[in-house]
């Protein structure tokens, strides 16, 4: 399945329609699960403060050299939904500051901001500073709605206010202008049976235990970072890849958290997301998921591993993830409360957690003359308890971790304190928040 060509802007007022990728993140909102992506940017401590001024004025700059900042959805709610450029809109309505005593109460707030629906009828993104009054800290923290960007071509959103070369946001023209990312349609018989391979397992097979919906918009975070010379010598020394040891690292850490609260899930069910563009050069969505079916005994790396290489290797050598985009078409012809209707009964048991694994694609490293200390990323849960994120920024690994502490099985925090010992073995230079 190749990739097919389409516009980004909306070029002489015209409407873009959402691809197929786009809708399913659409499709999947509804009042428990907000579907936006969060990103939180720490900044070096300076003499002097970030002003909230000074973050406006680069915003209002930047929001007028690409039709993607100031995308909305289209009103109504047609079958196929729209992006259009939103007018008579200020940027004061989506830049704000905040004031916070620390670092807790920084948590708190990210995890009520993780939990907030973004309005879909002004643009889809929403900026804060942060200051946290008892270490003169500074965060700038970025959400956007996950229907018109997944995290890599996200990258876009941090030109808003990153410092450039050019002074605009021409160094982001990779994930700006490219195509919106979508895929060639199979022929009619092809699309026919890829349809009903996807629907064969649920008609075939029950499932084997009922897994924790999201019954609440309740939500905590944590953050984990460690030096990635550190992350990739733990991996190395298990014969494993990045990617294998993190996927390996956090089903271990969720299945002793499961079991020291009596809770043992098996078999464990994990999501990783797999892009569709191989040349890493688009807008929009551009991702789908496998799903690795797991010992939901094992609490250790090593018993996880030949598993995990197993499946990654098979995602990364069949079409399944693309099959999942091509399943999904149909629903673009039935009504659009009978299409999200539908999208809520198909991620309702799906799996028990999802885990991604991320590259970081700026190499801009100040925002307004402040270094970047550390990035910290956030994502939707959809149909499960809790995600987990990890971004490479500066030689540092950070994981970010996103919960429903009303649906979480066990104890969040043991959770997380379990990740931390299995990825850093409690070594020091770590640094580990809980919100």
């Amino acid at each position: 399945m190749t990739r097919k060509a389409k516009s980004t802007s909306g070029a002489a007022g015209r409407p873009v329609f959402l691809s197929e990728t786009d809708c399913l993140y659409l499709r999947a909102e509804d009042e428990t699960r907000p579907i936006h992506w969060t990103c939180v940017v720490e900044l070096e401590r300076g003499e002097t403060l970030l002003t909230y001024e000074e973050v406006l004025s680069r915003v209002r700059e930047r929001v007028e050299q690409s039709d993607l900042y100031r995308f909305r959805l289209a009103d109504g709610e047609p079958r196929r939904p729209r992006f259009v450029v939103a007018a008579d809109w200020h940027p004061e309505s989506h830049v704000k500051a905040v004031t916070l005593p620390s670092r807790p109460a920084v948590d708190e707030w990210i995890a009520d901001v993780v939990a907030e629906h973004l309005p879909t009828n002004r643009p889809l993104w929403e900026m804060a500073l942060v200051n946290q009054e008892d270490e003169g800290r500074q965060y700038v923290a970025l959400r956007v709605h996950h229907c018109i960007t997944d995290g890599l071509a996200g990258v876009a959103f941090v030109g808003l206010l990153a410092d450039t070369v050019s002074n605009t946001v021409a160094e982001f023209d990779r994930f700006l202008s490219s195509e919106r990312f979508e895929l060639e349609r199979p022929p009619l018989r092809e699309r026919l049976r890829i349809i009903a391979e996807a629907n064969k397992p649920q008609r075939s097979r029950p499932s084997q235990r009922t897994r924790p919906q999201n019954t609440t918009r309740s939500r905590v975070v944590a953050s984990l970072s460690l030096p990635t010379v550190q992350l990739r010598r733990h991996a190395l020394a298990y014969r494993a890849s990045t990617n294998e040891f993190i996927l390996s690292a956090v089903a271990a850490a969720f299945n002793a958290s499961c079991a020291a609260a009596g809770e043992p899930r098996s078999p464990l069910r994990m999501q990783f997301p797999v892009t569709l563009d191989r040349k890493l050069r688009h807008t929009g969505n551009a991702a789908s998921i496998s799903i690795i079916e797991m010992d939901g005994m094992v609490t250790d790396i090593a018993g996880h591993l030949e598993r995990v290489k197993d499946e990654l290797r098979r995602a990364a050598e069949s079409d399944g993830a693309a099959k999942v985009i091509v399943a999904a078409a149909p629903l673009k012809y039935l009504p659009w409360r009978v299409q999200k209707k539908l999208a809520g009964k198909a991620l309702a048991d799906i799996c028990d957690l999802s885990v991604g694994v991320n590259p970081g694609f700026s190499t801009s490293e100040t925002v307004l003359g402040r270094r970047v200390t550390r990035v910290m990323p956030y994502v939707p849960i959809v149909g499960y308890p809790v995600s987990v994120t990890t971004l490479m920024f500066r030689g540092e690994f950070t994981f970010g971790i996103v919960a429903n502490p009303d649906d979480f099985p066990g104890d969040f925090h043991t959770f997380v304190e379990c990740l931390h010992r299995i990825v850093t073995g409690s070594a020091v230079g770590s640094e580990l928040t809980v919100g």
